[in-house]
This record gives C-alpha cells, structure tokens and sequence, in this order.
C-alpha cells in the first residue's frame, strides 16, 4: 500500500469509501514511517494503542456512512495546543507530564469533523526560538525552523498530511520554508484560540502545515469561526467588494521589505525570476512597491509587544531559572525593562500599521515576497531575518508555498503568498489558481518541480 503517496485529503477518504484500506492499515503504517524516521525527533508524545483506538473509532464510522469531511484524516498537534489523550508541555521541562484534560477548540472541531490526533509535535520551549531536537528531513545537520519544528518535520517526512501550528513572528511560514512544505498562517482572530498556550495578545496565531495546495481549503474551512456572531470576518468574507471581480488579472504587489538587503543571493535570484515568469502570463499583473516608509519600524514594534508580554505571561516559569533556556530568561529580562507606556505606544503602532496596510491592500490582490533570506542555516546558527513577522504583526493571512531549492544544496526554501486581511479566502482562490496552472507546486511530494524550470 502505497499510503505516503495519498497526501491528498480527498484521495485518502476515496481510498476508504472505496476499501482500499482502512483507518485502521493507514494507522499502522504511519506508526512504521514513525519509526523508520525516529532520529529527526518529530514527536514530542506519540501513543501507539491511543493511535490504533482513535483510528478504530474513525472506521466504526466510515463503516456506519457516518461521514465527516475530515473523517479518517490524522493529524499532528503542535505541543502547545491542548489534547484530551495526550499530554501538552510546551516544550519545556517545567510542563513535563501535564495533561490539560480537554481538547482545545481546533482539536475539538477537527475531531468533530472526524479527524483524529496522530500525536504531539515538538515545539520549541514556549513556542519561542529555543532550537528543539527535531531534524531538518532534508539535511539532519540543519534547522528544521522554530517554533513550529515537529509540526513542518512531520509533514515533511509523510508522517500525517496535516499538522497544526501557530505563529507569533514567523514559526508557520520559517519552518515550511526550511522543510520544503505548505503553510499557512490565516488572518490573525479568526481561529480560536481557546485551549492554546498564550503569549502575546495580538500575535499569536493558529494555522497549520499541510502537503497539498488541495488540503488547504478543507482544512481551513474547519477552523475558522463563522457566523453573524463573529461579525468583523464575517461581513468581510461576504463583501464582495473584497472578492476578486470577474476576469481581470490578478493584481500583485512585489514587496521585497527592508529584509530583502540580507536574503543569500539565491534566493534574490530565483524570486526575481520567478516574479518576471508569471508577470509575463496572462491574467497576472506584478508591479514592485517599497513601502519601508511604512512599516519601516516593525521589528522594533514586534519586539515591544512581544518581550513584554513574555515578561508578564511567563514570570513565575522564569523563576526556574536552571529549567529555562538562557535566550527565553534574557527576552524575559529585557521585556521586564520596557516601561508599561512604551509597550501601550507599540499597540498603537500596530494599529495604526494595520489601518495604513488595510489601505493599501485595497490597490491589490496579494504581496509577493520571500519566505525566508535563505534556506535552513546550520543547526546552532543564527537565522536571517525575513518579512513574515512583518506580516504577522500587520495580521495579513499568509501562505509559504515550497517554490524552490538552492541548486548546490539541494535545500528548499519558499516563495510567500500574502493578502488583505481577512481576504483568505480570496488568497485561497489564488494559490488554488496558481496551482493549476503550474505557477507553484500542487504537492510537495513533487521533488523534482520547478516553477517554469527555474
């Protein structure tokens, strides 16, 4: 049974309506690809007999035509997301053992939609940047990215399909660009955050990793919140002045941000290439924009908001000072030294980007910059700074698609997709499009692609 090849949602289900396997065979394998790849550390908690129990339940209802549009699927949980069967710590010594005692709300509505918890993913410690044991799937002597590490890893390796992240700077789009897979960091609010490891208000964000451009909607779909009862996503999602209108081109803005100065020269290369190819297809329209007037302060308004609020959340863990790394202690420290008015200045600043970014999107359909300055650095070495904790700060949604790979090394790295808040779904709608016509990749288990033979 060629399993690892089905990383599409849809074909995997066809294959147990159809009886080609059941959930049960998909389980059992995924735990021998488990062990087969046990030495990039992926799993933070993985239970062989609460695995094979959660699949049976699955099959009891396919069996019974209880269908469920992610029935069957497995998926992995980034360990700072709660679980009913399995422990959450964190990433951290301080939280060994824990057990939340219940499903957080995008476990729950996963599950409910039929889904079941393959098992944990590592996480750096606090979903912050300590570099965690787990391996990069293409170069064990590189990093995997944080915070996100086990999550991009296991879908990397084929382990499960689909795997749940969260994002305060750049830990979806990092690690997706380091392990050459998809992910996707939706517009900031609009998947709940109940029962998931808080660390800065107005930051933290649910997404997940996934292995095809098909995967994306469906999973999507089941986590966001809907209904009049959410109303800033929900008349935004309904307004059709947001909506791309009829057959005009797709208007992009390629925005290369004061990042853009450190990228490896490779990366600069292959993105400017690829940005002249689909410019020079019909139906796209590519013009380059410099807004660093605009945001030109945002690593430091990121910081602010970001160190202070570890000082506030994490006072009592930094107690334990020889159960905590030495770069956690010294961002805790340092955001115990911004004054209170400082940090309340830096949330004004943000939303007055937010206002000023909202306005400009209005101009286009989508930015196109790079995922990351380079492909993964060598385990221990510093990582380049790169525009998706720009994006992350504005709360624009956000797309890494694993475009490339450095010729010399192999590694990938990727290309990012970003929209007008609260304009995923019009984001979704492009990369789907882009997919089809060959624009970007459809399935990351396509190894040998490259856009327009780049």
């Amino acid at each position: 049974m060629e399993l690892f090849c089905l990383n599409n949602i849809e074909s995997i289900q066809s294959g147990y309506l159809k009886k080609e396997y059941s959930v049960v065979e998909v389980a059992h394998e995924m735990l021998k690809e488990c062990k087969k790849y046990q030495e990039f550390d992926v799993w933070s908690c993985l239970d062989e007999e609460i695995l094979l129990k959660r699949a049976k339940i699955c099959q009891d209802k396919i069996e019974k035509n209880e269908i469920r549009a992610l029935l069957g699927i497995p998926i992995g949980v980034k360990d700072i997301i709660n679980t009913y069967d399995y422990t959450t710590e964190m990433g951290s010594p301080l939280w060994k053992g824990f057990e939340a005692g219940n499903d957080a709300r995008v476990v729950a509505q996963l599950k409910g939609e039929g889904a079941f918890v393959a098992g944990k993913t590592v996480t750096a410690e606090f979903a912050v940047d300590a570099l965690t044991a787990t391996r990069n799937p293409f170069d064990k002597s590189k990093t995997p990215g944080t915070s996100s590490s086990g999550s991009a890893a296991a879908v990397a390796l084929g382990l499960v399909p689909v795997a749940l992240a969260t994002q305060t700077a750049g830990s979806i789009i990092r690690p997706s660009s380091f392990c050459g897979v998809i992910g996707f960091k939706p517009s900031f609010g609009i998947v709940p955050r109940v029962g998931v490891l808080k660390t800065t208000d107005s930051l933290d964000t649910v997404g997940f990793m996934t292995t095809n451009v098909e995967n994306i909607r469906k999973v999507f779909d089941n986590l966001i919140v809907k209904g009049i009862d959410y109303p800033f996503s929900y008349h935004a999602f309904h307004n059709k002045n947001r909506q791309k209108k009829g057959k005009r081109p797709w208007k992009l803005a390629f925005i290369k941000t004061y990042t853009w100065d450190n990228a490896k020269d490779y990366v600069k290369r292959d993105i400017e290439q690829w940005i002249r190819k689909i410019n020079n297809e019909d139906g796209v329209e590519v013009v380059e924009e410099d807004i660093n007037s605009m945001i030109h302060d945002a690593h430091e308004v990121h910081r602010t908001i970001y160190e202070k609020s570890l000082s506030y959340y994490f006072q009592n863990e930094s107690l334990c000072k020889d159960e905590m790394s030495e770069g956690m202690l010294h961002m805790i420290g340092r955001g115990r030294e911004i004054e209170a008015s400082d940090y309340f200045h830096a949330l004004e600043r943000q939303d007055q980007l937010l206002a000023d970014m909202d306005r400009f999107m209005e101009k286009y359909d989508a930015i196109i910059s790079m995922s990351t300055a380079s492909e993964a650095v060598q385990r221990g070495c510093r990582e380049l700074d790169d525009p998706s904790l720009i994006w992350n700060l504005l709360h624009l949604p956000t797309v890494n698609i694993p475009a490339f790979k450095n010729q010399e090394s192999q590694m990938p790295f990727g290309i990012q997709i970003t929209a007008r808040k609260y304009n995923d779904y019009l984001l979704l709608h492009l990369i789907e499009e882009f997919a089809q016509r060959h624009y970007i990749m459809q399935n990351i288990r396509d190894i040998t692609y490259k856009p327009f033979d780049i």
